[in-house]
């Protein structure tokens, strides 16, 4: 099933299903498609989740989480589908698109989701990194361990300070999406095995990277089968770790010609 795109007739005057509702991304649909008259349900982990307190939302239901549960999650937006009349179901998490993914022929909506090939590219890091790589745009030095590569570990040539990650952020598991944890900082070998050891038990893979000192950056766009139509810049003000980690407060900034060129070879 190809997916619909918001702004075009297939999704014209057809009810969205936003998941999510605890998601900032799921709030900025919930104020635009109220400020511009698109019908939409919204779907919370709970009942506290922001968006659902949104003066816009006036149709929301709760569902069971797919840190919880998948099967229960995926009947749970098909009962909501039926009970609410969505055509469309847009989630905006890793979590979400993961779980529905694999479902996507059981739901009972058109799912707006990427193509499993565009999943295994983006939610992987490693995968992603080759893709720079391969066009010609700088990476940090990074090293993927499986859990069966442990012992190995001992004897690559780290750098330290070091970072390391899960490999994807989330992961599926038997019946429920996994957390990879936070990223975290390294120094010496006994650390790197220690903290290793522990992010295997929530990931089949992590990331071992060389620690850059500097600043963040990001570029978001909007893209028509590979080509920029608007893009954003921001440069990371406050970051949740001041060594580096989730952006916490971030200002606008024009997008330079470097920028450009890397998100253009991606």
């Amino acid at each position: 099933m190809k997916p619909a795109a918001i702004g075009s007739e297939a999704g014209a005057g057809r009810k969205f299903m936003l998941l999510d509702g605890y998601s900032s991304r799921t709030l900025a649909c919930v104020r635009s498609f109220g400020a511009h008259g698109i019908p939409f349900v919204v779907g919370g982990q709970t009942r506290w989740d922001m968006s659902l307190f949104s003066r816009y939302c006036t149709e929301k239901f709760v569902y069971t989480s797919p840190f919880i549960d998948i099967p229960r999650f995926i009947a749970d937006v098909n009962n909501n589908i039926d009970r609410f009349g969505a055509d469309l179901v847009f989630p905006t998490s890793e979590a979400a698109i993961m779980a529905l993914l694999p479902h996507r022929d059981e739901l009972a909506a058109e799912l707006l989701a990427p193509t499993s090939e565009q999943v295994a590219l983006l939610f992987n890091k490693q995968n992603t990194l080759a893709l720079a790589e391969s066009v010609g745009v700088r990476v940090p030095r990074s090293h993927l361990v499986r859990a069966d590569g442990l012992a190995a570990l001992a004897e690559e040539d780290i750098r330290f300070p070091a970072i390391i990650k899960a490999n994807s952020s989330e992961s599926s598991g038997s019946d429920r999406i996994l957390r990879g944890g936070n990223t975290v900082y390294i120094y010496s070998r006994e650390e790197m095995l220690a903290e290793a050891r522990r992010k295997f038990t929530a990931s089949p893979e992590i990331l071992i990277q060389e620690f850059i000192n500097g600043y963040g950056v990001g570029v978001s766009g909007i893209f028509a089968e590979g080509r920029p139509v608007a893009l954003f810049g921001h440069r990371r003000i406050h970051e949740s770790n001041p060594l580096g980690g989730p952006s916490a407060v971030a200002v606008s900034i024009p997008v330079s010609d470097e920028l450009r060129d890397a998100v253009g070879r991606i």
